[in-house]
């Protein structure tokens, strides 16, 4: 083997290829770039955790306004959320 061969492996070995952002964190990013309150940050982040279960832990980018519909459904009457809350919340504004 040669050397730039051993290099190579070296440098892969100390930086393994980069795993593109979960879905979270690319939520954080851009919540901080929209300069957002911590606060608004985890409130978005707690619905989105509680949004993905609701459909069978499918990815947001494969969901569309219909699985919106039915969650916030789903929160007014298993919730007890009231529908002044949900206006407030559109979680499929992060995923595009």
């Amino acid at each position: 083997m040669s050397w730039k061969i051993a290099v190579l492996l070296w440098l892969m070995e100390i930086h393994p290829p980069l795993q593109p952002p979960k879905l979270l964190d690319q939520v954080r990013d851009k919540i901080k770039v929209k300069h957002y309150s911590i606060r608004t940050e985890t409130q978005y982040i707690h619905w989105i955790k509680r949004f993905i279960p609701v459909h069978d832990k499918r990815h947001p980018r494969d969901l569309g306004a219909t699985e919106v519909a039915a969650f916030l459904t789903h929160l007014a009457t298993a919730g007890s959320v009231s529908a002044s809350t949900q206006i407030g919340y559109d979680i499929t504004c992060f995923a595009h």
